[in-house]
């Protein structure tokens, strides 16, 4: 039984960090308006104080951190888009542009729209993050090379669309970035830990301030605040059906 209080129960990875956060301002807070607390208690709560203040901190630090990501992987997504919206709309006009209406030919049986459009102008108009660059320089390369085609100036128009495709995507994959989020990452958890730590010795300076009443200590905790944000309830779907004989 003695091992039930040899475990940190603020050492729960499972807690969210922003209810973790309110739950700690909260308890921190009950203790401080209590009065009477011995000097133990007091020296465990300041250095609980400081804990706290240096993990909302990180906190925040990789709040900001992890919104400059989401949107730099915005800024490349809406450059894609741009993008391949270009492709699709050039896509036909060329095949116009191609078409043999005294033969009935389409644009897109024409050996110089394959040019354009190799395996067919889907692998521009679908390609992910990671071929996208490639096939839109190789589209590029084709109104270059056959001016006229498309809208007037295409290959100049569309150079820019695939410069800032190019452009975020480096952005976004930058060292600096990913070295950002690693380092923000690790030092909110670092701060996390020492965090808990510093509210188990508080825990234990009230647990020896109230060693013949140990029930006390509920009183600077709100359980409540554990339960928001929980798991919902699953509906409820009825009896289970009857196996089949």
């Amino acid at each position: 039984m003695i091992a039930d209080f040899l475990n940190n129960p603020y050492a729960n990875s499972r807690l969210g960090n922003r209810r973790f956060g309110k739950y700690i301002n909260e308890h921190l807070g009950r203790v401080r308006a209590a009065l009477g607390l011995p000097a133990g208690v007091t020296t465990a709560l300041t250095a609980a104080d400081a804990a706290y203040t240096a993990f909302m901190a990180a906190e925040k630090t990789n709040a900001i951190a992890s919104a400059a990501r989401q949107g730099k992987t915005v800024t490349n997504d809406s450059a894609i888009r741009r993008l391949q919206r270009f492709v699709t709309q050039q896509a036909a006009l060329i095949a116009g542009q191609l078409r043999n209406p005294d033969t009935g030919q389409r644009g897109e049986d024409t050996a110089l729209y394959q040019v354009f459009f190799p395996t067919g102008v889907t692998t521009l108009t679908e390609a992910n993050k990671a071929n996208v660059e490639t096939e839109a320089a190789a589209f590029l390369k084709a109104l270059t090379d056959n001016p006229g085609y498309g809208v007037p100036d295409a290959a100049t128009k569309f150079k820019p669309l695939l410069d800032d495709v190019v452009n975020s995507r480096t952005t976004q994959l930058g060292t600096v970035g990913k070295g950002g989020e690693t380092a923000t990452d690790t030092g909110r958890d670092a701060a996390r830990g020492t965090l808990a730590v510093a509210l188990f010795r508080l825990l234990l300076a009230l647990l020896n301030h109230h060693a013949e009443d140990p029930e006390q200590v509920d009183q600077y905790v709100n359980e409540a605040i554990l339960k928001e944000g929980g798991r919902r309830k699953p509906k409820n779907d009825g009896p289970a059906p009857t196996p089949a004989p």
